[in-house]
């Protein structure tokens, strides 16, 4: 059973938030979106592009590169919040460029949405990273590991597809004895938020940060029966899950993958407005 909404969230304005980047037609009209509502609400950000001396290319063991659209464009990154961060801060990651040929709204504009407001609340206490390319081979997410190699944060969270589901599965990719994710994943939060740690979430940017040597969780959001599948792969195959003969079978056939990359509920109509506000309110409650 969800939480109630907390009265002083608008509920409306997280939606808004939502429809006004889908409308977007092209990754840089994503990013002048993006821009556009952080300085309608005056908050610091900047770009973060590759320069000539930075090497963001190269491959990490296990991960698995969508080819179905090799994008020829640089990477630009959006960071956000507080610029000049130190070891208390918290980096909160969610990448906004979408699969092609998919509506983008769960994977990833939600988790947009969500860090957005967190940052209305709180522009100059987190830091967010709005990271491009993370469907096309990582880019973004190896352009801010050049980026932290020069700054200093506490910890990072990366939120990916938290738009549809009830249950909030998380991925410890590093440092699992980091305070802020004892806090976050405390038996208390878990029940509160329906927390559920799983380490065979599909890929998402955080296996790519977590060569950073900073600690690096993973939030995303799917259905309970859908959590049940996948621990029911895990228990038979264990670590060798991602191998399994019927893995991709039982991806294909989650109830959540059809709301992304250009499945049959890959519209905004399919977006649960609870799933987004149990996501900020977990990180509301953790995070301060």
């Amino acid at each position: 059973m969800w939480i109630y909404m907390r009265i002083d969230e608008c509920q409306d304005s997280l939606m808004d938030t939502l429809k006004f980047l889908s409308l977007a037609d092209s990754n840089q009209d994503r990013r002048e979106k993006l821009e556009s509502l952080l300085k309608k609400e005056s908050i610091h950000f900047q770009r973060i592009e590759k320069s000539e001396d930075s090497k963001i290319s190269g491959e990490l063991s296990g991960i698995k590169e969508n080819s179905a659209s090799d994008s020829k464009e640089e990477p630009v990154n959006i960071l956000a919040g507080k610029l000049n961060p130190d070891a208390s801060t918290v980096l909160l990651c969610a990448h906004y460029d979408v699969f092609a040929g998919s509506n983008g709204t769960n994977d990833n504009l939600s988790s947009c949405a969500i860090l957005f407001h967190l940052l209305k609340r709180h522009p100059e206490t987190i830091l967010v990273c709005f990271t491009d390319q993370e469907e096309t081979g990582h880019g973004g997410a190896r352009l801010l590991l050049e980026w932290l190699k020069k700054h200093a944060v506490e910890s990072i969270v990366v939120l990916d597809t938290c738009g549809y589901g009830n249950v909030a599965a998380y991925r410890i990719a590093s440092g699992r004895f980091c305070r802020r994710f004892r806090k976050m994943t405390a038996l208390k939060m878990k029940k509160k938020y329906r927390l559920h740690p799983f380490f065979a979430l599909p890929e998402s940017d955080d296996r790519i940060l977590a060569s950073s040597g900073f600690p690096v969780m993973l939030l995303s959001v799917m259905p309970e029966s859908d959590v049940l599948a996948l621990e029911a792969l895990s228990n038979a195959y264990g670590i060798l899950m991602n191998y399994a003969s019927s893995y991709e079978l039982t991806l294909a056939n989650l109830d959540v993958m059809g709301t992304i990359h250009g499945g049959a509920g890959d519209r905004i109509e399919s977006i649960q407005l609870e799933s987004m506000q149990n996501v900020l309110n977990h990180l509301e409650e953790t995070l301060f």
